[in-house]
């Protein structure tokens, strides 16, 4: 699956790469390698028409904040634990304005990520959980602080294959590169 998403800033992008570290070497899990805020997910896209209309979304765009607390998961068979964002009004308009603009330019979305249903969030850990680490990674994150104020200022395209992976900084205009 690939996703248009926002990437963090390199503050928490940093906080991020501590806790893998950690993580990593206490528990035997995987973090989560490029932190973002998801705002669609799908199979497939229309790369070259994705391209286009992604560098004229972030040109129409501007940096702005979000605010994340606390500490959630999503259960079910493969459990995810991730970082709150808190839903306000300009992150819910720019979700809308891209849900709309690229969904004809992709197949196989995930319905997790329409805008009713939509939770933003930042993943952590997605991947091999079992019911006994999900508790001992819960009570041991629980004494960390996730408030954090993040800057957005990028839509990028996350691919899992790495074949391309590309950031438009928003309101720059030109500014498309690979990452």
């Amino acid at each position: 699956m690939d996703g248009v998403v926002s990437l963090l800033d390199n503050q928490h992008c940093q906080e991020i790469d501590c806790l893998r570290d950690e993580l990593a070497t206490k528990f035997n899990v995987r973090i989560v390698e490029c932190p973002h805020i998801s705002y669609q997910v799908a199979e497939q896209y229309d790369i070259t028409a994705l391209r286009s209309v992604m560098f004229q979304l972030a040109n129409n765009c501007t940096s702005f904040q979000v605010l994340t607390t606390g500490l959630g998961f999503f259960t079910g068979a493969q459990p995810i634990i991730y970082i709150p964002v808190v839903r306000s009004r300009i992150l819910s308009d720019l979700h809308q304005q891209i849900w709309e603009a690229i969904a004809p330019l992709s197949s196989g979305m995930s319905s997790h990520y329409e805008p009713d249903r939509w939770i933003p969030h930042i993943t952590l850990i997605y991947e091999h959980l079992t019911p006994t680490q999900l508790s001992d990674l819960a009570h041991w994150l629980g004494d960390r602080c996730f408030n954090w104020t993040i800057t957005l200022n990028n839509l990028s395209l996350l691919q899992n294959d790495g074949v391309e992976q590309w950031q438009f900084g928003c309101g720059e205009l030109g500014c498309g590169e690979k990452l």
